[in-house]
């Protein structure tokens, strides 16, 4: 491993995590004073910093000579490559299920799910305006989170950790990187990139797991859109 290698490391495990922390606190404090605009611009902007993280990573990748193969890690034998499939499945079942489930919810249940995003509801889209937003947000964390912090922290701490080791350091480096979101936030981030860490050492493609994050945000961003305008319409 190069040093910029562990330059990329420390800002993925703790620079980005803290300033994401500072960023969304100044950010409510702004939403109150400018209103739903401001939304729009916290959208663009954390999808360009998204964006600078990975031409960030991939200067650094490139500048060691480094072919983008070498990232990517090889997928399992046997049962185990078919149990990644497996999970794939199940979690895309699970995607489109919590989508029904909200759509046939009571009030008491639309209640529970709106209390439980109280932290981060500035964040959440509310227009139809928003939502199309919200969407490339989903796209773009789908693309450089999964680079990032799935093929590259993967590989960089299978020689530190092991295989095993790194699926889980990784999915709590994750967590940690929602810190805004709070505890439970970080809890549930974290769980999600351990299914998204297990699908990528099973089935070696980061493309698969691109797309299985990318719409499984999409489809949140689409439940809590919902959930929200159902409250407002009573």
């Amino acid at each position: 491993m190069e040093w910029n290698d562990h330059i990329l490391a420390l800002i993925l495990a703790v620079l980005y995590p803290l300033y994401a922390k500072f960023s969304y606190d100044r950010y409510k404090i702004r939403f109150k004073k400018e209103g739903p605009g401001r939304k729009v611009k916290g959208y663009i902007q954390t999808m360009a910093w998204l964006w600078a993280l990975l031409a960030l990573g991939a200067l650094f990748w490139f500048m060691n000579g480094r072919s983008l193969g070498t990232l990517l890690i090889a997928p399992q034998d046997g049962i185990l490559f078919y149990a990644g499939y497996g999970l794939a499945a199940l979690f895309t079942v699970f995607t489109f299920y919590q989508y029904y489930g909200v759509k046939h919810a009571n009030n008491d249940q639309l209640a529970k799910l709106r209390a439980s995003l109280e932290s981060i509801k500035d964040f959440l889209p509310l227009t139809r305006r928003e939502l199309r937003l919200f969407y490339a947000v989903s796209i773009t964390a789908g693309v450089t989170e999964e680079f990032l912090y799935r093929a590259f922290l993967i590989w960089y701490l299978i020689p530190l950790a092991g295989l095993t080791g790194a699926v889980i350091a990784s999915s709590a480096i994750f967590g940690f990187a929602h810190f805004y979101q709070g505890p439970a936030g970080m809890v549930k981030t974290g769980l999600l990139g351990l299914v998204f860490a297990l699908l990528y050492t099973l089935t070696g493609s980061i493309l698969l797991v691109i797309a299985l994050h990318a719409v499984f945000d999409m489809i949140s961003g689409r439940v809590v859109h919902y959930a929200l305008n159902k409250r407002q319409a009573g």
